[in-house]
């Protein structure tokens, strides 16, 4: 079985007025939501997000970090 058959699709948002950017991704299973940030290329579009300090959240819930991802999770 191909390793692609066990991803699991999430979405990375970040949103600012009139400026913002959604990135569909294909994750492996235990993917965290700090992982997926890194992943979805968020941080090269918004230099000032400071991922140590701000806060996340999947679909608007505050979640740590390290919350592992399910399928279709909004990390915001």
């Amino acid at each position: 079985m191909d390793s692609r058959d066990q991803e699991i699709t999430v979405e990375v948002v970040y949103a600012l007025p009139g400026n913002q950017m959604l990135v569909e991704l294909s994750v492996v299973p235990g993917t965290t939501a700090r992982e997926a940030i890194a992943q979805s290329g968020i941080l090269r579009g918004f230099p000032q997000i400071d991922p140590g300090r701000q806060k996340i959240g999947i679909f608007g819930r505050a979640v740590k970090a390290d919350a592992v991802l399910k399928a279709g999770d909004r990390v915001e």
